[in-house]
């Protein structure tokens, strides 16, 4: 995500215009990228948009994903390993340290997903990076 987009909510008001987030997917290394749509004039209006993107890029994902035969993007993949794979498993102090970790502070960081199966050392290293300026 760019930097400007962390912590936002989905439609927002700046700059004197509703705006909202948008999710397109690059054909060419099937990356997820992040991008403010801007310059509506009312909330519902935004909203409107947003879901119409929303659904594209839905339709986009599955598509994806039947051609690479890949279930998940890398955020995914930490959403679904949280809830499913460590939570039920794990005592209740690590809980809310790991919880904390992937939700506060790596996927508000994330500027762009990935499938799982394209995850590179780059891809974690930039990730590592981005995440570096919250805690050592």
């Amino acid at each position: 995500m760019n930097n400007d987009i962390i912590g936002k909510e989905v439609v927002f008001y700046e700059n004197n215009t509703w705006n909202h987030i948008i999710k397109e997917i690059n054909l060419y290394t099937y990356t997820i990228e992040y991008e403010i749509k801007s310059g509506f004039s009312d909330k519902e209006q935004a909203e409107q948009s947003y879901f119409f993107f929303n659904e594209k890029f839905q339709k986009d994902i599955e598509r994806i994903k039947r051609l690479t035969n890949i279930q998940y993007t890398f955020t995914e993949y930490l959403d679904f390993w949280m809830k499913n794979l460590y939570l039920p498993y794990s005592d209740s102090s690590a809980k809310v340290g790991y919880s904390w970790t992937i939700y506060q502070i790596i996927l508000p960081k994330v500027k762009r997903d990935v499938l799982l199966g394209m995850v590179t050392t780059k891809f974690l290293d930039d990730l590592i990076d981005e995440c570096d300026g919250y805690s050592k």
